[in-house]
């Protein structure tokens, strides 16, 4: 008789350690992707900062609007607003702006399209939360027309929207979600210093997880940005969509679809960015699953969790390919920060930087890198190359942020939208009137229903 059949033997030493390293080596290439795509958007950022300055304003002041909404809150009521459900709730109500029917949230509102919004207000708040209903004990009515104010004076940030492509690529809340330079050094810093720390004669052996600890116990506002995951690009102009779930009501051969998550792919044309599109298709059936579940649990199964889908997708690095490239872009943009924002020179700001990482390496001690004011300048030089302005970029091309976003060599991050105001304005005439038609006799204000067959 073969004992093995019967008996669940453990895996010899070796193959538990091949195990272990696969595993290790899955979630350093994961870590690594998401500390390539936090770069991404910062640089995006500040591009926006630099070449747009007063929608970059009317951005951070919508932001800002929304904020003090959710501040005069009372903590001791909602402590969940106040802590770990915040970010995700301003995430969800900053990019309601992008929703289809925003153009129609002008004053005066009708009693019917009140309804209509503050019931789309609920239900992103939802999402927000990750609960189904949990946004009605935590708004009252004066907040929730407080907000609708804030959306209905938005016309800087929804003209930004339409005008330039950045919101192709970017939702609203990542264009406002700038961390600065000195932030990412400092908190890359102290979280790989005290994981040598917590790692003691390995730490030599485990390079992947000093450069990546300040990932994996991340400071405030890196915290929001993670959770968020307001890092990941949208597929820009994209012809893949998801529907259904908590996002909208879909009809099949005109019966509703329940508890299902759709990926829409287009069969006349090539779909576009869809490796992209299918890591952000993982990330919404995450959220779902935890609006539905309170947690990853029920969807999950060990198929399921070993498939490619969960664990594989593709990412092509734009700025970090490794992680001894994370110390640089940081102190790239501490030096262009420094240098854009608060307009000192830049050989001070040089010379600054490389004091400040001898005063670090005083208080942390001797793992932390010193360097002389040539090398940050050769950093804040490679990240100007990315940020600076269109007329800098033209005898070099696209910036490799242009690249990986757009994909095109005649494209970059910035320029016009492709659909023109006037398009805009005519389309939504259109849709104002579909909107009209698809109005009950009660006059209930609907639209928000995707159909499909």
């Amino acid at each position: 008789m073969d004992l093995k059949r019967l008996v669940q033997f453990p895996p010899p030493r070796d193959a538990s350690k091949r195990a272990h390293d696969n595993y290790s080596s899955a979630i350093s290439a994961n870590q690594l992707r998401i500390a390539d795509l936090v770069f991404v958007l910062q640089y995006a950022i500040r591009r926006l900062k630099l070449e747009q300055s007063g929608y970059f304003a009317e951005l951070m002041k919508f932001r800002q609007s929304i904020n003090s909404v959710l501040d005069s809150i009372p903590d001791h009521r909602f402590p969940e607003l106040a802590t770990k459900s915040r970010p995700r709730v301003l995430s969800e109500l900053m990019n309601f702006l992008t929703d289809d029917d925003i153009p129609e949230l002008t004053y005066p509102l009708t009693p019917e399209k009140e309804e209509f919004f503050i019931a789309r207000l609920l239900r992103v708040c939802d999402r927000g939360f990750l609960s189904h209903g949990a946004a009605e004990e935590f708004f009252s009515m004066p907040k929730l027309r407080a907000l609708l104010g804030i959306f209905a004076s938005t016309q800087e940030v929804r003209a930004m929207i339409v005008q330039l492509n950045y919101c192709e690529y970017y939702t609203p809340y990542a264009l406002s979600t700038h961390i600065a330079g000195e932030t990412l050094y400092t908190s890359y810093i102290k979280a790989k210093v005290q994981a040598a720390h917590e790692q003691g004669e390995d730490a030599q052996l485990a390079t992947a997880i000093l450069d990546s600890a300040w990932l994996r116990k991340p400071d405030h506002p890196i915290s929001a940005l993670l959770q968020t995951v307001c890092y990941e690009p949208l597929g820009g102009y994209n012809n893949i969509d998801i529907v259904g779930g908590s996002r909208n009501t879909v009809l099949v051969d005109g019966k509703k679809l329940t508890d299902r998550l759709l990926l829409s792919v287009p069969i006349a044309t090539s779909p576009r960015h869809i490796d992209r599109m299918l890591a952000h298709f993982r990330t919404v059936l995450r959220e779902e699953a935890a609006m539905e579940h309170g947690g990853d649990h029920g969807i999950s199964s060990p198929e399921f969790d070993s498939s490619v889908f969960m664990n594989h997708l593709a990412h092509t690095s734009c700025l970090i390919g490794a992680w001894d490239q994370v110390l640089g872009h940081t102190l790239g943009l501490w030096a262009w920060d420094k240098i854009h924002d608060d307009g000192q020179p830049a050989k001070r700001v040089f010379q600054d930087i490389a004091n400040e990482l001898e005063t670090w390496r005083d208080r942390l001690g001797e793992s932390v890198p010193t360097l002389n004011e040539r090398t940050i300048e050769e950093y804040y030089e490679r990240t100007a190359r990315e940020i600076s302005p269109t007329e800098h970029r033209q005898s070099i091309g696209p910036a490799n942020i242009d690249m990986f976003l757009i994909g095109s060599v005649d494209k970059i991050l910035g320029e016009s939208a492709r659909v023109s105001e006037d398009d805009w304005i005519d389309w939504y005439v259109e849709e104002d009137e579909i909107l009209e038609e698809e109005s009950t006799e009660e006059g209930e204000f609907e639209g928000d229903d995707g159909v499909i067959g």
